[in-house]
């Protein structure tokens, strides 16, 4: 999941580029699915439930992440601001869980994926 996550990231300078803010919101929303998907992971128990139960399952302070994330418009500015967003949580939480799993981090994606957004878009990758 988190090479798909970076991938995703990679891809918004060709999209912004393009001026197809429309595929950067999908983007976006791709982004933010997998950031929940990466929170639910998280969680250890045996039946995590249905979709509908997120409150149930994931911290308060997990949950307000969620929340607090920026809406997502058809604009330059917003699809950045959501893809940088749902990266600032997803970054240290994946990080986290290759930690404790004891997997291997993909480093030199996200070296590459760092240095992608900074040289065409010049953007920091938060995390």
């Amino acid at each position: 999941m988190t090479q798909e996550f970076f991938r995703v990231l990679g891809l918004l300078p060709v999209v912004v580029g393009r001026g197809e803010y429309y595929v950067a919101v999908k983007g976006a929303g791709m982004a933010l699915t997998m950031l929940g998907d990466l929170m639910l992971e998280d969680v250890a128990v045996e039946d995590r439930g249905g979709a509908m139960h997120l409150t149930r399952l994931l911290p308060a302070d997990r949950c307000q992440t969620l929340m607090d994330l920026p809406a997502i418009e058809a604009t330059r500015e917003s699809v950045i601001d959501a893809h940088l967003a749902c990266a600032a949580a997803f970054v240290p939480l994946a990080r986290d869980l290759y930690r404790r799993c004891e997997l291997e981090w993909p480093a030199a994606m996200e070296d590459a994926l760092r240095r992608h957004l900074d040289k065409t878009l010049a953007i920091k990758l938060p995390g």
